[in-house]
């Protein structure tokens, strides 16, 4: 039975229970069952892109559905994100598995549910595989590409299965923070005491040990005393931030790295991030190394860059040659534009930070070389940018996509297992 069968009396409509998507019809759209039972369907004036109907009760009769995303990652074509169900759904390229199992060979994928995970707290991407944070004892797992043993586990053929990570047998690593790279993996754990983990290619010394084999675990021992507060990884290089304001970067260092970014080598290969004992917020790309000291910004690489912002600086994402921060809830980018990736709705370069307009006040900023999404404080994911796989926008064809648009909204189902 669908809604337009629903027993009305008088001139209110009683409220309709479904229990399937097929009993959601109304005027010949097809709408959704929605987990709260009731019906909703097809509106794009509404973030979510769906609004209940008439039949649903009256606290929500006609009103958009409220969002569920808690965490969202992006690797180079592909992206996750996180419900606040624990299941996670991946979309975009599904070359080398990295969109999860059944997916292998398939282009533009919409966000689909990764089989074989619940109770996630985080999701992590590299450039071609994908992490997340389990459970209460928030151990590690891994899938996608593995050529260089990005998955923890040596390395071998691609993995559409999760690979649950250990550390010395150990499957209760209480993660606190995973990032990837471009075939390297790094987590900050609580496993025998706070210990960085970093594990996979380790051609540039991005593991942190340069006589490591590839798809060795390391231990990574910087030369700092006090404790890491946050990673930032990004091609072939790795960086940390810890509580004193310090930022150690090793491994690759990003194209034309100027000096009013680092000062001179430390020891083991380690570089000191500037200003020294004043970084507040770390970003790192393949070819965008930046720091922040508050509401001042500074970016070597493809792009460099100095500007300071309205407010202080929570987040840095750069990108291949731009980069987009978060700021008192605002996104605020510059640099290349030309697949859209600042967010303007053209394609014209800024060579100082210009606002991301019509974007509700944001909790998570993610750039993967010229794309980027923003998770709204209400739960809400807004994409831009490259779409060459629909990293952006799977739903629609082009190629770029120049403005923020919640277009993946569309498939996200909230609290239901596919």
């Amino acid at each position: 039975m669908g809604v337009a069968w629903a027993a009305v009396f008088g001139c209110e409509p009683l409220p309709f229970h479904c229990q399937q998507d097929a009993q959601c019809v109304l005027d010949m759209v097809a709408g959704r069952c929605e987990s709260d039972g009731f019906c909703s369907f097809p509106d794009g004036d509404c973030p979510s892109w769906r609004r209940y109907g008439e039949h649903a009760p009256a606290g929500i009769q006609n009103s958009c559905v409220s969002s569920c995303v808690t965490d969202v990652a992006l690797g180079a074509r592909h992206g996750c994100l996180l419900r606040e169900d624990g299941l996670v759904m991946c979309w975009g390229d599904s070359l080398d598995q990295k969109l999860g199992p059944g997916l292998a060979g398939q282009q533009r994928v919409v966000p689909t549910l990764v089989k074989g995970l619940d109770d996630v707290r985080a999701v992590a991407a590299g450039s071609d595989h994908s992490c997340v944070i389990v459970g209460d004892d928030r151990g590690v797992a891994c899938w996608g590409k593995n050529a260089a043993g990005q998955l923890g586990k040596g390395p071998s053929l691609s993995q559409a299965t999760p690979v649950t990570v250990t550390y010395h047998g150990k499957t209760r690593l209480q993660a606190v923070q995973v990032e990837g790279g471009a075939e390297h993996t790094c987590a900050r754990t609580n496993v025998e005491g706070e210990k960085l983990l970093c594990w996979g290619q380790n051609s540039a010394c991005q593991l942190g040990k340069c006589m490591a084999g590839v798809g060795t675990q390391v231990v990574v021992s910087a030369p700092s005393s006090s404790s890491i507060r946050a990673l930032a990884i990004g091609g072939e290089g790795s960086c940390s931030r810890f509580d004193d304001g310090e930022a150690l970067c090793w491994g690759k260092q990003v194209p034309q790295q100027q000096p009013q970014c680092s000062g001179p080598p430390l020891a083991e290969g380690y570089t000191q991030l500037l200003p020294a004992g004043m970084v507040s917020a770390l970003g790192r790309s393949a070819a965008q190394l930046c720091t922040a000291a508050g509401s001042a910004l500074r970016c070597c690489g493809n792009a460099p860059l100095s500007d300071t912002l309205p407010a202080a600086i929570t987040t840095i994402a750069p990108g291949d040659s731009h980069v987009c921060v978060l700021a008192a809830g605002r996104v605020y980018c510059a640099g290349n534009n030309q697949y859209g990736q600042l967010g303007q709705g053209h394609d014209q370069a800024e060579t100082a930070m210009v606002q991301v307009a019509l974007l509700p006040p944001i909790s998570k900023l993610v750039t993967r070389r010229n794309t980027s999404c923003a998770l709204s404080e209400q739960g809400v994911l807004y994409c831009w940018g490259a779409n060459d796989q629909g990293q952006a926008n799977p739903y629609d064809g082009a190629l770029t996509v120049s403005a923020p648009s919640s277009a993946l909204m569309q498939g996200i189902v909230c609290g239901v297992s596919l």
